[in-house]
């Protein structure tokens, strides 16, 4: 499936229940980091911006269990099979 993950700071918030229903600032220009204006340290200008973020990570379900294989289901063929195969060399 197709997953969307959000990274903001502000209060882009979820326009119905579901990803598809959108955000508040869809389709908007993003701003820039320098313009937010929050304390925070970038080490590759050495000035102040996006110390406070926000993570959001809506609409994924939990995968499940993945099943192992029956093991006695896969060995027991593999056993008949040997011994098939002895028995003919004999």
């Amino acid at each position: 499936g197709t997953y969307r993950l959000v990274l903001n700071a502000s209060s882009n918030d979820a326009l119905g229940s579901t990803l598809g229903d959108g955000f508040v600032y869809d389709g908007q220009a993003p701003i820039h980091l320098a313009d937010w204006n929050q304390p925070g340290y970038d080490i590759n200008a050495n000035d102040q911006k996006g110390g406070f973020w926000r993570l959001t990570l809506s609409g994924v379900e939990q995968a499940g269990t993945v099943p192992e294989p029956a093991t006695w289901a896969l060995l027991l063929p593999a056993l008949l099979g040997l011994g098939l195969s002895s028995r003919r060399k004999r």
